[in-house]
């Protein structure tokens, strides 16, 4: 498709999108369809620009992009002005809040890397644009195969900073902006999209601190439904199913059992594409498609959740 093309789509109108964990799996299918459906710049926030190696979606599918970041991707396909990247960390609100608390952070930054935390994500978009019209909080972590007495209370506040923590800081700022600014050609200041998870709907097994913070999204979405609707902000969620990302893949790889439980559970009979999970949000997105939509849990899995 060509960026002429991408004008006349249905995201054409939104300024800015603010995409967080958009390295990889759904995050990077949001990315790419977004600037496919028109949005003027798409904002990759995440740890790295680049997509993990256990991502074999790309790795298999498209050997040729491997060593392309999401925006480099973008920028390729549609120009540079279409997509930039915000080095990030979704659990911290500022960077200079963060210091000193490296210990909590699984990862130490290169010493010429500045990493940014949520407002000043949002702070940089509006710098770059001057409107920030959708974020999309989908950074997260899965951390599973642990039994609730056997979880130490790191492991438990590590999945709540980046998975809860994480859309509370993106919600919160994006908000704060949607509130300075006019409403757009069919009425609203702007739209969250936050990631949830299947696992935020019902239990899966071993798996306590991940389906407890996911489950934190949907009430925290619903909430800021009831009190900025009247404002002009939607705020919808997508819960996701088994999703072949590469926080799935070596589970299935690994274990037979797990594969086989998939295969009876999923109504489809099949894994998901992170490409299903990005269309749903370009859908949510679109002001004219979804304006009536706010506060709702869609759940693209499948049919696992009918059983």
């Amino acid at each position: 498709m060509s960026a002429n093309s991408t004008d006349r789509s249905r995201l054409s109108d939104v300024q800015a999108a603010i995409v967080t964990g958009s390295s990889s799996g759904i995050g990077r299918a949001i990315a790419l369809q977004f600037a496919e459906e028109g949005v003027k710049l798409v904002v990759c926030a995440d740890l790295q620009a680049c997509p993990k190696k256990a991502d074999t979606a790309i790795w298999e599918t498209h050997p040729e992009e491997q060593s392309l970041a999401t925006h480099e991707l973008i920028i390729s396909r549609y120009g540079a002005e279409r997509a930039t990247f915000i080095r990030c960390d979704v659990s911290v609100e500022r960077a200079s809040l963060a210091a000193g608390e490296k210990d909590r952070r699984d990862y130490d930054p290169p010493e010429d890397t500045q990493i940014l935390g949520m407002a000043e994500v949002v702070e940089e978009t509006m710098r770059l644009t001057g409107r920030l019209d959708v974020i999309v909080n989908n950074a997260g972590i899965g951390i599973l195969d642990v039994p609730l007495h056997e979880m130490d209370y790191g492991t438990w506040n590590k999945s709540f900073s980046v998975n809860g923590t994480g859309p509370f800081l993106g919600s919160k700022h994006a908000v704060a902006q949607f509130l300075r600014q006019e409403p757009d050609t069919y009425g609203f200041r702007g739209t969250i999209i936050n990631i949830s998870s299947i696992g935020g709907q019902v239990g899966l097994m071993r798996c306590s601190a991940y389906c407890a913070s996911k489950a934190s999204i949907i009430g925290l979405s619903r909430e800021v439904a009831i009190e900025y609707g009247r404002n002009g902000i939607r705020c919808n969620v997508i819960c996701p199913g088994y999703i072949d990302t590469p926080m799935l893949q070596p589970w299935v790889a690994a274990s037979p059992e797990f594969a086989a439980y998939l295969d009876a559970g999923i109504a489809l009979g099949h894994l998901g594409n992170p490409a299903d999970v990005a269309g749903a949000a370009a859908w949510l997105a679109s002001g004219r498609e979804s304006g009536y939509v706010t506060g709702a849990v869609i759940p693209v899995d499948g049919g696992f959740t009918a059983r």
